[in-house]
């Protein structure tokens, strides 16, 4: 094992492992403040790609800024979706939260197809190779690894160090004790699940111009997001932070290594290995 068989995975794996982590982020946030397994957040990764995209191509926008409009929109369109429909199901039993969660992962999937078609769709932005360490990258492949870690960094610097901030963790830990000391609950899970719902369509947008695009798209990310969360904690930012890395760091040497068909496996191999070793994952609190 040579140090360029070490460096040159770690290098390409760095982009996706920190995508993994801002997407993962947003579904272990929402998990931890309302105890809702949100199914259709592949679907909220999906339509940020396709906000951005058109945001490129109608509005002739670069795709950093689209990003920068496409948070605060999708964490308007979160807060509208936890006010009309989630909040019906906070409190009763998580198989409610996963139909109602996958029925809207379902329709939006539709809507998508019929509005824009099965189409594959990218934008070719930054795509140039550069060159770091001797290991060629395509230069999109690290903005995202720095966006990726500005926006979990200033998710993670908001939950802890803002008292709104500080309110939604509460909420997360104990929402009826917390709404006895003043803090409005349902207003916290709003914006909880609206910052959820940020992060994954900023996680979306991403995927728009280093990946392809397709109405289906969410179901990889999903996935991904689920075995992060478990591996990292459900309900904990920083094991999604820290579970996307691990995450992503396996498939790259997976792919580095052996085949492509290996590190799609490995997503799902860490979640029995986690479950029989440590069910409650590595940052997660026993129930």
């Amino acid at each position: 094992m040579t140090p360029d068989l070490v460096l040159e995975p770690v290098l390409r794996g760095l982009s996706i492992d920190a995508l993994y982590a801002v997407v993962a982020m947003g579904l272990s946030l929402i998990f931890g403040i309302m105890r809702v397994i949100n199914v259709a957040h592949g679907e909220f990764v999906m339509l940020g790609g396709y906000g951005v995209y058109f945001m490129w191509t109608v509005l002739k926008l670069d795709p950093l800024v689209g990003l920068f409009l496409l948070f605060p929109t999708a964490m308007l369109f979160g807060i509208l979706i936890e006010r009309t429909l989630v909040e019906h199901v906070v409190g009763k039993p998580e198989i409610s939260s996963l139909m109602l969660t996958f029925g809207l992962s379902v329709v939006i999937w539709g809507l998508v197809q019929i509005l824009f078609g099965a189409d594959f769709r990218s934008i070719q932005y930054l795509s140039a190779a550069v060159s770091i360490l001797g290991v060629h990258l395509a230069a999109n492949s690290i903005v995202i690894f720095v966006v990726s870690l500005a926006v979990a960094g200033g998710v993670f610097a908001f939950l802890r160090l803002t008292n709104l901030g500080q309110a939604i963790r509460a909420t997360s830990q104990n929402a009826a004790l917390a709404q006895a000391c003043g803090i409005n609950s349902r207003m916290m899970r709003s914006l909880g699940f609206g910052l959820g719902t940020a992060l994954a369509a900023t996680g979306g947008g991403m995927v728009a111009f280093s990946f392809v695009l397709y109405p289906q798209v969410g179901l990889t990310y999903i996935g991904k997001s689920f075995a992060v969360a478990v591996l990292g904690g459900m309900g904990s930012v920083p094991g999604a932070i820290v579970g996307g890395f691990v995450l992503g760091l396996a498939e790259s040497f997976a792919a580095q290594h052996l085949t492509s068909q290996a590190a799609q496996l490995i997503s799902y191999a860490l979640i029995f290995f986690v479950i029989m070793v440590r069910p409650a994952g590595l940052f997660g609190r026993p129930e």
